[in-house]
């Protein structure tokens, strides 16, 4: 275990300073929202209409692609590093190891990236909440009225649990990805012999670090889905859903009668 502390924290300061780890992670989150827009338009264009049932599907697939992000990111720093190698400004992985046997030695120098391994496995950022019917000019425009309290302070919970999780990814966004390259390095065989002791997966420390913001914005979202599919089955986007609570408000209040 001492070993791999050496090594991780090696290769993750080689990684902070050579890259803005914080900036990587804003657009990788910025891109993976876009693609919940994205995968919403799609779903609803191909008949899924069901809130309950598209804006869960959407939440995975969202997930699998900032998996996909972040696997981008690697290939990135892998070419980067080719790039650069024959240059001073390459990343030198001086890691000083002592022999651990006969038969497992780490040289000095510096260790070329030969492509980030690892399984491409994930789970989730989130999507649009405004599903986007045809007639729709925008997807952010939507009747609040005075209607649905509840609709609206759940739409308020999902919006501050989308930001409270991106603020805490792009906080911890040095050690997210630099532990992500790390263990590239060593599932891709850059460090075969550390390999040997133990095994490594980018996509498990990535989601071991994501897994808590996906699950708080998972529960915020899934809360609302709920809510809407239960109260307004019919309506297939939050601006149904609040156009909907805001006729039934009005067919509620009765009507005044004025006798002369």
């Amino acid at each position: 275990m001492a070993i791999k502390d050496r090594f991780n924290a090696r290769v993750k300061k080689i990684i902070q300073n050579k890259f803005s780890t914080r900036w990587h992670m804003t657009l990788i989150l910025i891109v993976t929202l876009l693609s919940g827009v994205l995968f919403n338009k799609i779903l609803f264009i191909l008949g899924t209409e069901s809130l309950l049932i598209r804006h869960t599907l959407v939440l995975f697939l969202s997930y699998l692609f900032f998996f996909g992000a972040i696997k981008l990111w690697l290939i990135f720093v892998k070419s980067y590093t080719h790039e650069t190698k024959s240059s001073k400004d390459s990343l030198n992985f001086n890691l000083d190891v002592p022999n651990l046997g006969s038969n497992i030695s780490v040289p000095q120098g510096d260790i070329p990236w030969s492509g980030a391994g690892g399984q491409f496995a994930g789970g989730g950022a989130s999507g649009n909440l405004d599903g986007g019917g045809p007639k729709s000019s925008s997807g952010f425009d939507i009747p609040l009225g005075d209607g649905d309290g509840v609709v609206i302070v759940l739409l308020a919970a999902v919006i501050l649990s989308i930001l409270g999780s991106s603020i805490y990814l792009i906080y911890e966004a040095p050690d997210i990805l630099s532990e992500a390259a790390f263990n590239a390095l060593l599932a891709g065989g850059m460090i075969a012999p550390a390999r040997k002791l133990y095994n490594p997966s980018w996509a498990g420390s990535v989601l071991k670090s994501s897994i808590l913001p996906f699950l708080l914005v998972f529960l915020m979202v899934e809360t609302l889905a709920f809510y809407c599919h239960s109260h307004y089955p019919s309506a297939r986007t939050i601006k149904e859903v609040f156009v909907q609570a805001n006729l039934n408000k009005s067919l509620a209040v009765p009507k005044r009668e004025f006798r002369i």
